[in-house]
């Protein structure tokens, strides 16, 4: 991080010396707007970047020549059991690349019996969606960011291109004067509302996966707590109740769910804008 803070500074340098010589900072933003922009999307760019996929972009070019040096010395093909890269995974560490091909791979080599196995498998299982569900929360916190950024950034437009240009004497025309202004506003702000939107959507899927990771991490307990009390689990019976199968299940009728749910609100939201739309085109008529 401390690489991409002296990177922004160094996009900074003409600022710093406009400054030196005393210029004021107005006229330096004004005439360097360019760097001051370059700077920040430099700031922002490891930290958008960690939130999306777990760790700093030169930290995942180092995972990921670790994780090929890990695969040779266990001489193992490199996707075992998973469709993903190791050093793509959201929440992979460094001193265990992917958790899921190399518990997989060693199931063979354990002395244990074949419960042991299965419980493994269920341990890695259980480790992978939790993976999935973390890259599905990071992501989630992107759009949220954004989102907030891109509203705020609209307001901070229309707030400096309307100072000191309201006229209270005469409405109509200061109203006219401001018309391509609040056409702008509103169009940051649609752009705004589609990231807080798609915010939502991560987050409904979030949700989806982590109740999935639940379910295997139940499915463990049952399995742990039957051999515990040397009591032998029937897979059969659990196959037919459904306890080895990760799907939200089909609705009985009148029944529903908080995701429907979510969606019919979305439905409303966009009905509400397309009349504020009509609304707006009548009155320009």
């Amino acid at each position: 991080m401390y690489l991409w803070v002296l990177v922004g500074l160094v996009c900074l340098a003409r600022v710093l010396m406009y400054l030196g010589d005393g210029m004021p900072l107005q006229a330096v933003f004004r005439e360097l707007y360019g760097d001051f922009l370059l700077s920040f999307f430099v700031l922002m760019f490891p930290v958008l970047y960690q939130l999306v996929f777990g760790h700093l972009p030169l930290e995942g070019l180092r995972r990921k020549r670790f994780a090929n040096l890990y695969l040779h010395k266990l001489d193992l093909p490199p996707f075992i059991g998973s469709t993903t890269s190791p050093a793509t995974s959201p929440t992979s560490r460094i001193e265990e690349p992917s958790a899921t091909q190399f518990q997989v791979a060693e199931l063979g080599k354990k002395e244990g019996g074949k419960t042991e196995a299965a419980e493994d498998v269920l341990v890695s299982l259980g480790r992978s969606s939790k993976e999935l569900a973390d890259g599905i929360y990071g992501r989630s916190g992107v759009y949220l960011l954004v989102g907030v950024m891109v509203a705020f950034s609209g307001l901070a437009f229309f707030y400096s291109q309307t100072t000191g240009t309201f006229n209270t004497s005469d409405l109509t025309a200061s109203l006219v004067s401001l018309a391509p202004k609040f056409g702008i506003l509103f169009f940051i702000e649609f752009v705004a509302f589609f990231f807080l939107k798609q915010y939502r959507t991560a987050m409904d899927e979030f949700r989806y996966y982590e109740a999935i990771k639940r379910h295997r991490e139940e499915t463990l307990v049952l399995i742990k707590i039957g051999n515990e009390q040397t009591k032998p689990v029937d897979v059969f019976e659990l196959v037919k109740l459904g306890q080895f199968f990760s799907s939200a299940g089909r609705l009985q009728k009148e029944e529903t769910t908080e995701l429907l749910e979510t969606r019919k609100l979305e439905k409303n939201e966009t009905a509400v804008l397309e009349k504020v739309i009509d609304a707006i085109a009548q009155a320009r008529k």
